[in-house]
């Protein structure tokens, strides 16, 4: 799985899409409906996806779960790695100013509501 980080992505992410991707397969990935992610990259016409595209994928109603514990030898970036959400992200709806120092047992929110 190839997620990509940038700025300013509260709503959503980026992937990219990966060799026998469809948009049906990427949707269940990530628990978002392939008509979420045609309105969210403003696709007005089914048609393959294609790999090595970017896509958007909104985080709004995604199987991402609301809050992730932290876990021992948890660090910031496995957590956005298994979760599918951008460090970036992460950093801003936790308030992090030592995202290094995260601690067992620590509660963070993975999105927004």
């Amino acid at each position: 799985m190839r997620i990509l980080y940038g700025d300013n992505m509260k709503d959503y992410f980026m992937y990219r899409v990966e060799k026998g991707d469809t948009f049906w397969k990427i949707g269940e990935k990530f628990g978002v409906s392939p008509l979420d992610i045609f309105t969210k990259n403003s696709i007005d016409k089914p048609r393959r996806a294609c790999p090595g595209e970017v896509l958007k994928i909104p985080l709004k109603g995604t199987k991402i779960p609301m809050f992730y514990r932290v876990k021992e030898g948890d660090t910031l970036w496995k957590i956005s790695r298994e979760n599918g959400v951008p460090i970036n992200v992460l950093i801003d709806i936790n308030n992090l100013e030592n995202p290094g120092g995260l601690r067992k047992g620590k509660i963070i929110k993975l999105r927004e509501k």
